[in-house]
């Protein structure tokens, strides 16, 4: 889960928890969402498409290059 917001980011990972999914990482800096992005197993990444002055498309890119799926 990438957002840059806490509030957002722990509200939507909370309601993915209470529907029974896992949250495996979050991410609020470019920098950590690239590192999750390299190495952490996940079925789903979930991107805010912009965090501050930034975009998470390398993120998509490592994601897409991984095979695994995102919705940004």
């Amino acid at each position: 889960m990438v957002e840059d917001v806490a509030p957002i980011r722990m509200m939507v990972c909370d309601m993915l928890e209470e529907l029974g999914d896992k949250v495996i990482a979050e991410a609020g800096t470019l920098k950590e969402a690239i590192e999750v992005a390299r190495v952490a197993d996940f079925d789903l990444a979930i991107l805010d498409l912009r965090l501050a002055d930034e975009t998470t498309e390398l993120v998509a890119e490592i994601t897409r290059g991984r095979e695994l799926q995102f919705f940004s």
